[in-house]
């Protein structure tokens, strides 16, 4: 039978250290402030389904900005598949940081 891991021997999580959150997507990087990140009301706003309004909210109005830029079309257009690759990627990042060591 195997021994479990010993906690030393997991790598520690952006939570368990009280890092900012970083995840890049399609060549950029994007930082969520660790405060940002601890706050159940903008999980709630993700529950409700005003995922814009959580995104703007964990990474703040420049990042988002950034990202909307980064995918403008020609028209001035944001379409709406880039966006929701980039809010998928921004959901995991918050997800592979919410699991802590003790868990």
């Amino acid at each position: 039978m195997p021994t479990p891991k010993q906690p030393q021997d997991r790598k520690a999580k952006a939570e368990a250290k009280g890092a900012d959150i970083t995840f890049a997507h399609d060549g950029h990087r994007y930082v969520i402030p660790r405060d940002r990140a601890d706050n159940v009301e903008l999980f709630e706003m993700i529950e409700d389904g005003k995922n814009f309004a959580a995104a703007r909210a964990f990474l703040g109005t420049e990042q988002w900005s950034e990202f909307k830029n980064s995918v403008r079309t020609a028209d001035d257009r944001v379409p709406s598949e880039p966006t929701e690759r980039f809010l998928n990627a921004l959901m995991e990042a918050l997800g592979n940081s919410a699991a802590s060591p003790t868990s």
